[in-house]
């Protein structure tokens, strides 16, 4: 979806970071805080894979003022983040690309809910983990596997293809639909990796394997939200002027669990 925006202008919807500060207090995605709060003392470099918007690393770079790279698989978005956040290196990488940088160059890295969109999670880490300076450190976030993951909507296209694609359609346009999950030109469909047939939910012991065949040492494992599954397959057809009430909720679920 595009975000339209002059060069160097900050989106209204975003929040606007204060130096030293956590600008993700009130946000509703509650991974943005966490991230910011472990990794915003380290010095050095910070790589955010998967950027998407840029909103984490944006709101990252301004508020600790540590130099950052950004990459992602989408051109969409590498084309635009610049124009947003001059301050952050910005590329595009293939979905199974290495990552462009050379080893023990960066101090810190994130994958904010990264993972269960690849089909290879090991390589992905491993080539983090390359790049990684001793005693560098990953904040990694997924979605957990818990009793009310069947809501999954991002599941959808898989299991009820033809669902998908109408509600999609109806929602955004036929030509959008097209252009994200059929056109698969750049090794995507959608926001996952051709090969990709489930947006896989984590149990704790399943990505403390994954993170352990790759190198790392798990320092702490924690979680937010128990609910918000039913409150975002709401938000997902109800009018999108009505955004700001379900974020208010999510955020409310992940304080409260």
């Amino acid at each position: 979806m595009a975000i339209g925006v002059s060069a160097g202008e900050w989106p209204a919807h975003w929040v606007r970071p204060e130096p030293g500060r956590n600008p993700f207090i009130g946000h509703p995605l509650r991974r943005y805080a966490f991230a910011w709060e472990r990794l915003h003392a380290v010095p050095g470099m910070h790589l955010d894979v998967g950027f998407e918007t840029g909103e984490f690393v944006c709101g990252f770079a301004r508020s600790t003022g540590r130099p950052c790279v950004a990459l992602d698989t989408a051109r969409d978005w590498v084309r635009r983040l610049p124009g947003i956040c001059p301050e952050v290196a910005v590329a595009r990488i293939g979905p199974r690309d290495p990552l462009p940088l050379a080893a023990e160059t960066v101090a810190s890295a994130t994958l904010l809910d990264v993972l269960e969109h690849v089909p290879a999670e090991v390589a992905v880490l491993r080539e983090v983990r390359r790049i990684l300076v001793p005693g560098g450190r990953l904040v990694v976030t997924v979605p957990a596997d818990h009793a009310f993951s069947l809501l999954d909507p991002d599941n959808l296209k898989f299991r009820l293809p033809r669902v998908h694609r109408v509600l999609w359609s109806r929602r955004f346009g036929a030509e959008q639909y097209h252009r994200r999950f059929v056109d698969t030109s750049d090794g995507m469909v959608g926001d996952f990796s051709v090969g990709k047939r489930e947006h896989t939910n984590y149990g704790q012991a399943r990505l403390a394997e994954l993170l352990g065949r790759a190198g790392f040492c798990v320092e702490e494992m924690s979680g937010a939200n128990l609910l918000w599954r039913w409150v975002q397959c709401a938000g997902l057809l109800a009018p999108r002027r009505w955004q700001p009430a379900f974020d208010r909720v999510i955020l409310a679920d992940g304080r409260h669990f």
